[in-house]
């Protein structure tokens, strides 16, 4: 029995840019299947425009616009530091997938860990 002060897992998907492919299905699979196992999970994206195949429980982080969707990929990854950032100052517990960006990701968190 889990106690009451336990709190629920955090988990969180870095992909700046969501195309179209397998390794977005993956993502798509990996992300709602993890959500429907109680784990709260967060993705930061810069592509608005896929947040349609994330389950509704799924925290999508985006921009408020459209505008990035066909940009590429630098642009995105610059945009998603700044969400990355601003997510991680108000959620330091919390598991973190790149997708993405793998070594950019890595040397955010070699810097900003305590």
């Amino acid at each position: 029995m889990k106690s009451q002060h336990q709190h629920k897992k955090k988990f969180l998907i870095f992909v700046p840019s969501i195309e179209d492919g397998g390794v977005e299905k993956n993502l798509f699979l990996i992300a709602n299947h993890i959500s429907k196992k109680g784990i709260n999970v967060s993705v930061i994206s810069a592509n608005k425009d896929k947040k349609k195949f994330f389950k509704k429980n799924i925290n999508f982080i985006c921009p408020k616009t459209n505008y990035f969707n066909k940009k590429n990929r630098f642009y995105k990854t610059i945009f998603c530091f700044y969400l990355l950032f601003s997510f991680f100052l108000r959620n330091r517990d919390i598991l973190i997938l790149s997708f993405q960006a793998n070594i950019y990701a890595i040397f955010f968190f070699f810097f900003v860990q305590d």
